[in-house]
This record gives C-alpha cells, structure tokens and sequence, in this order.
C-alpha cells in the first residue's frame, strides 16, 4: 500500500491538509497580533489619560498657588496685604532657614549663643562626614598597626622558642 492509497482510505489529502495548516496558523498569529495590538492600545491609553491627569493637576497647582488672598486673625479679620500662596510659602521658608538655633540642639532659640539654622545644618552634616570618613581611615590603621604588631610578635616568640632550644642542647 503506498502513500496515496493510504490518504484515499483515511480520506485525507495533502491539500485539505495544507489548507487546514494554514487556517490554523493564520487564527494563531491573528489572535496573538489582536493581544498585542490589545495591550499596546492599553499602554498608549493609559499614557495619554496619565499625561491629561498629570497636567489638569498641574494646571490646578499653578493657579491656586498663584491666586491672591489675604490672611485672617482669630476673629476672621483680615489682617496683612494681599498675598500669594508661592509669596507665602517663600517667606515661611526663608523665615525658617534663617531662624536661629540652639548650636547642640538645632531648637528654636534666639539666645545670645544661638546661630542660624543653615549654619547649625551645615556643621551637623559636615561633622558627620568627617567622623565616617575617620572612621574609615582609624579602621584602616588599626588593622595594618595590628597586623605589623603579630607579625613583631610571631618574631619575636620565634626567636625566644630558638635561643631557648639552642640552649637547652
């Protein structure tokens, strides 16, 4: 029985099995291009709703941060000059920054010792480099003064155990 009488009787032929292939594999790739194409619009729709979010909230920022008001006391009086929040929020800054501080405790305290804020930060993050950058450099030297004081050691008890054996022959 060859190979054509053997299709005949299963009643399969090359073509309807070529044509089936391709059927299958065409459904394949289009389901797999239809998830891609899926997944990308879904990216590029949530960039563009992000980008939208993003600048309606800065654009919201941008005008209540530069809209006008005046502050008010206890009694809801007005009380100061029209003012800014970015006006506001400069001067509470600055105010800040340049407040003086106790110089061990970095509280609010305008004594007769007390330094500016910047300055008390300044020493405080500069005193902590330096003590790690000491510390790195102790470690180091402590470590080579320690192994050059065994190495001394090992000699020396090599040389007491020596003269010692020599003088016990």
């Amino acid at each position: 029985m060859d190979s054509k009488e053997l299709q005949k009787m299963i009643g399969l032929d090359p073509e309807t099995i070529q044509e089936r292939v391709i059927e299958i594999a065409s459904e394949k790739i289009a389901k797999g291009l239809g998830q891609a194409i899926e997944k990308d619009i879904r990216k590029s729709a949530c960039q563009q709703i992000d980008k939208r979010i993003s600048d309606t909230i800065t654009d919201i920022v941008k005008e209540t941060v530069q809209e006008k008001y005046v502050l008010i006391d206890f009694y809801g009086e007005l009380c100061g000059e029209e003012t800014t929040i970015r006006a506001h929020l400069k001067k509470t800054c600055l105010n800040w920054w340049n407040a003086k501080v106790d110089p061990h405790s970095g509280e609010e305290n305008k004594g007769f010792y007390s330094i500016p804020r910047q300055e008390y930060i300044a020493k405080k993050l500069l005193t902590e480099v330096v003590q790690k950058e000491l510390q790195t450099q102790l470690a180091t030297i402590v470590s080579t003064t320690r192994s050059q004081i065994e190495e001394g050691m090992i000699t020396v008890i090599k040389q007491a155990i020596a003269s010692s054996w020599k003088n016990n022959r």
